[in-house]
């Protein structure tokens, strides 16, 4: 999105071709519409409209997430678009040479990196969500309003807390106007960015399957159906933090999953098991880096647990070292275990690969005590005599002795 590359061509990790010269088949322009367990037949459409059927041993299902279409009157406007998968990433990019007024709809992961881009390109941009903060999902509050603050000065206009209510087009028929329920927004280029739903409607009947359309998996990604296997963002995840299921919505972990799958597929039986994960991301916004993992207050708030939290904020280097840039984190964790939940970092230096640490550490079911005296490397120009992650634990036990400043 931001020129960093020439051309989607080189944004991947596999083609027809590798997959070929490993000696898997692909079919490229086809989609598979129905199947029938007990015939043990998928049929497939093909791009020109006609069908056929392909037999299976066993199946591997992965429809992953469709971006939801909203029902908002005006959608079908052009000029209006989704952003999920290589093809609307190719024209959300080009649209970013023509646009002169874009909104985005949804302050998640995906709209904030085009509206980063776009506002780049110098291009009028707003994001529009109807909740209160940015990133909501993965962040608390006193990562986003700093967030929010840095957006503005960077020339990103958010609009929280409000709702899409119609999208006004031009005599042409293309989107000119945004009308939410507190105010109305110019706009030449609309990018839809309000999450997806799973894939599977075509599969009602067929699967077992959640309310909300997610397939029903075992420990193996193994579904109802003995020989019919599922992996990706249709499929729930086990949840580190809460014992629970959570949808994936990552890539990290649909490629887990998928492993996990074929593994247990071409070993003739169910051998490997899906480890818990934590929902472990990273990315970010303008100068900021930002990462997370596990519980945070939305979240931790949904759950039975007696959860507390503490966040805290601290130089990365030592005070003789001459770089002051600081680093924010909470840290979330069961109240009377002392068991590490969650985690969330910021800094405008790039210490996201330390969200990895404490995906481990939940995993690991470590507790503050563990955390608070790791043992983690000292050179004063890439760490503190503490780590900041061995502070963050010490500031949640209260190890201060009455002192502001940590005494270890």
């Amino acid at each position: 999105m931001e020129d960093k590359v020439d051309s989607l061509d080189e944004l991947h990790y596999a083609n027809q071709a590798s997959y070929d010269a490993q000696g898997v088949k692909t079919y490229v322009d086809s989609k598979v519409i129905a199947v029938n367990p007990d015939s043990k037949v998928v049929t497939v459409e093909k791009e020109n409209g006609t069908t056929y059927e392909e037999s299976y041993d066993q199946l591997i299902l992965s429809p992953g997430g469709l971006p939801g279409k909203p029902p908002i009157e005006g959608v079908d406007s052009e000029n209006i678009f989704f952003f999920r998968g290589r093809g609307w990433t190719d024209i959300v990019r080009k649209r970013k040479d023509v646009a002169e007024k874009a909104v985005i709809v949804g302050g998640g992961f995906i709209g904030i990196q085009v509206a980063q881009a776009y506002t780049l390109a110098g291009i009028d941009t707003t994001v529009i969500d109807m909740e209160e903060r940015l990133l909501p999902t993965y962040l608390d509050k006193e990562f986003t309003d700093l967030l929010e603050q840095h957006a503005a000065e960077k020339g990103l206009n958010f609009r929280p807390g409000e709702a899409v209510q119609e999208f006004v087009a031009d005599g042409q028929g293309a989107v000119e106007k945004v009308v939410t329920d507190k105010g109305e927004y110019e706009a030449d280029t609309v990018i839809l960015a309000t999450g997806v739903v799973p894939g599977t409607k075509w599969l009602e009947g067929i699967l077992e399957m959640t309310d909300n359309g997610y397939i029903k998996v075992n420990e193996y990604q193994q579904s109802s159906e003995e020989d019919i296997y599922a992996a990706g963002d249709a499929t729930m995840y086990p949840y580190a933090p809460t014992g629970g299921l959570a949808p994936t919505g990552l890539a990290t972990l649909s490629s887990r999953e998928a492993v996990i799958a074929a593994k247990n597929v071409a070993a003739g039986e169910n051998k490997f098991k899906t480890p818990a994960m934590s929902g472990t991301a990273a990315l970010h916004l303008f100068d900021y880096k930002f990462a997370s993992t596990g519980l945070n207050d939305a979240s931790a708030a949904r759950t039975d647990l007696n959860i507390s939290s503490k966040f805290y904020q601290t130089r990365i280097l030592p005070e003789f070292i001459d770089d002051d840039r600081e680093i924010l984190m909470k840290i979330h964790y069961e109240t009377d275990t002392h068991r590490i939940l969650g985690a969330q970092l910021m800094s405008k230096k790039d210490i996201t690969q330390s969200i990895n640490t404490m995906s481990v550490i939940i995993s690991a079911k470590m507790t503050l005590e563990n955390l608070a005296l790791q043992d983690f490397f000292f050179q004063p120009e890439r760490n503190n005599r503490w780590n900041y992650l061995n502070q963050l634990a010490q500031q949640a036990l209260g190890e201060t002795f009455g002192s502001d400043q940590q005494l270890f």
